[in-house]
C-alpha cells in the first residue's frame, strides 16, 4: 500500500482540542482505514479514524480525552474499516512531541 501523504497537527494544550489536515494520503483498501492514535502517559488512545475513499483532503477536529494524561506523541496505523481498540495493524510512523 502507498500510503505517502502528509499530516498536519495543530495542537492546543489548553483545550486539549487538536485540528489535524490530512494531504495525498492514498486511498484505504475497501476493508481498512487509517486509524490516528494519541501517545499518552497510559498508553495508546484512539484519535480518530479516517476513512479516505479518495485522495481529497481531509481536515478533522477532535478532543484529546480528559482521562487519557499527558500526549506525549501520536501514532498512525492501518486498521479493519470499523477501527480498532488498540493498534494491531501496520503501523506508519510514531512522532514523539
Amino acid at each position: 500500500m502507498d500510503c505517502a501523504g502528509a499530516l498536519t497537527i495543530f495542537a492546543d494544550t489548553g483545550s486539549r482540542r487538536w485540528l489535524v489536515t490530512c494531504h495525498n494520503l492514498a486511498p484505504n483498501a475497501p476493508d481498512q482505514a487509517y486509524q490516528l492514535w494519541f501517545v499518552t502517559e497510559r498508553g495508546m488512545r484512539s484519535a480518530a479514524l479516517m476513512v479516505m475513499d479518495h485522495d481529497a483532503p481531509m481536515i478533522m477536529a477532535m478532543d484529546v480525552p480528559s482521562d487519557a494524561g499527558t500526549v506525549m506523541g501520536v501514532a498512525m496505523s492501518v486498521e479493519g474499516r470499523a477501527g480498532s481498540r488498540e493498534p494491531s495493524g501496520p503501523m506508519l510512523f510514531r512522532v514523539e512531541l
